[in-house]
């Protein structure tokens, strides 16, 4: 995998984590954020992991996200998503 796709999904996680974590702290706070924090984090400290590492890893960032309906079909938890997607298809 080249340097550039490493940053490029780096920054993605980060922008992510970061979003999560604001979730932390608004009104209504998801009681998942920790969690989507975690996973996320560990994703970023894997990226050469192997598919099959990275697809648990997506899955489960995946299943929480799925939650709650509402969550998941908002701005941020599509995005979400679709970061696990892309992530358990890197090569």
């Amino acid at each position: 995998m080249s340097m550039t796709t490493h940053m490029t999904m780096i920054d993605r996680i980060d922008n992510c984590i970061d979003e999560a974590r604001m979730l932390t702290h608004s009104a209504s706070p998801n009681p998942d954020a920790p969690g989507i924090i975690g996973c996320l984090e560990a994703m970023k400290g894997g990226l050469d992991r192997d598919p099959t590492e990275k697809s648990r890893l997506a899955g489960a960032l995946g299943r929480l996200v799925m939650e709650d309906g509402a969550f998941m079909e908002s701005h941020f938890g599509l995005e979400v998503l679709r970061l696990a997607d892309d992530y358990a298809a890197m090569k």
